[in-house]
């Protein structure tokens, strides 16, 4: 890119000319790449480019600097006008407010993330303005693993939480959705603790429910690990899925079940499924690991080596690990928690 800075051996103070501005909005994300050249006049080394929106609900995008050729802008509020403002820059200054050239796109209609939550909580959202629909992933808490209750014992893994997931429920701007996430299961003696209930409540009613795992059980050598919880919706078309099973003693958990994707750009329902199961704990030092997504580790319950699991992982409502007695002190640690639950929210 030229700077157009001699010309006939005289020094051209001039600033940059108009600039030529293309922009192409994405059919599939509410993003658009914004692409710019040199207009007639002098040539500019390098772009500055904003972004506006004549609705004040709209996510503005950061101003971009330092462009040379495009630039894509991301997370633009779906099917909302934006105008793409650019300005050349070169030595001798950026070019005036008479050299800006403008150019609007309306964003894809595709759902954006809206709410996150992974710790144990109830609250409530509010429809987004600009709102019509609401997709959700909604997960139960997992099992806790069970406790090793006498000398030399190992306790079962917990079971995964349930899941399922919905999209296109028609939502009214302004209203109130209601989150309850689940906390995991503890252990109490030698049994596991079941994990909560993960709900998504809109208009008075529960349309979606995550029950959790089932806690592992404890005593003797063969402990068993506690079943996956369920989830289901009332919501048409919705997809549900069943925890991992929780490890029995000396095997692995039990792996989440992956729900059918939804596909929605830029979220994690692509990627959507139920808590996998916790661990069970093992007669030597070689740990049981958790089922896939968020299954903790299972103890060993090794004479030699100490019989600590892991939690299930928070958000995923994976089952905690059981715990395998050291030989010397089997009170010390109890099973573990199981993980908890998370309700993802995405509104269109």
């Amino acid at each position: 890119m030229a700077t157009g800075n001699i010309k006939g051996g005289k020094r051209n103070y001039a600033r940059p000319g108009k600039p030529t501005v293309t922009v192409l909005a994405s059919t599939t994300a509410a993003q658009a790449t914004v692409s710019v050249s040199d207009g007639i006049g002098p040539q500019a080394t390098s772009y500055t480019i904003s972004a506006s929106s004549p609705n004040t609900a709209s996510v503005i995008p950061a101003t971009q600097t330092g462009v040379t050729t495009s630039a894509t802008f991301t997370s633009l509020s779906s099917s909302q006008t934006y105008t793409f403002t650019a300005f050349g820059i070169n030595q001798n200054g950026s070019g005036s407010a008479d050299t800006t050239t403008t150019n609007a796109v309306t964003a894809a209609s595709v759902y954006s993330a809206a709410q996150t939550f992974q710790t144990s909580v109830t609250t409530t959202v509010t429809v987004p303005t600009f709102a019509t629909k609401m997709a959700a992933l909604v997960i139960g808490g997992g099992g806790a693993g069970a406790n090793a209750n006498t000398y030399n014992t190992r306790g079962g893994g917990g079971g995964g939480g349930g899941a399922t997931v919905f999209k296109d429920l028609a939502v009214t701007a302004g209203t109130t959705v209601g989150v309850v996430v689940a906390a995991g299961g503890v252990t109490a003696a030698s049994t596991g603790g079941t994990g909560g209930i993960t709900t998504v409540v809109y208009n008075g009613t529960t349309i979606a429910t995550a029950n959790g795992g089932v806690g592992g059980n404890g005593g003797g050598t063969n402990g068993n690990g506690g079943a996956g919880g369920t989830g289901s919706s009332n919501v048409a078309g919705a997809s549900n899925a069943t925890g991992g099973t929780g490890g029995a003693v000396s095997s692995t958990g039990g792996n989440a079940t992956q729900l059918v994707p939804y596909s929605l750009t830029n979220t994690n329902i692509t990627q959507g499924h139920s808590g996998g199961g916790g661990g069970g704990s093992n007669y030597d030092e070689n740990f049981k690991a958790g089922g896939t997504s968020g299954g903790g580790q299972g103890g060993s319950g090794s004479t030699i080596y100490r019989g600590n699991g892991t939690a299930g992982v928070a958000g995923t409502g994976g089952g905690g690990g059981g715990h395998g007695s050291d030989g010397d002190n089997y009170q010390d640690p109890p099973g573990y928690a199981g993980g908890i639950g998370g309700v993802y929210l995405y509104f269109l």
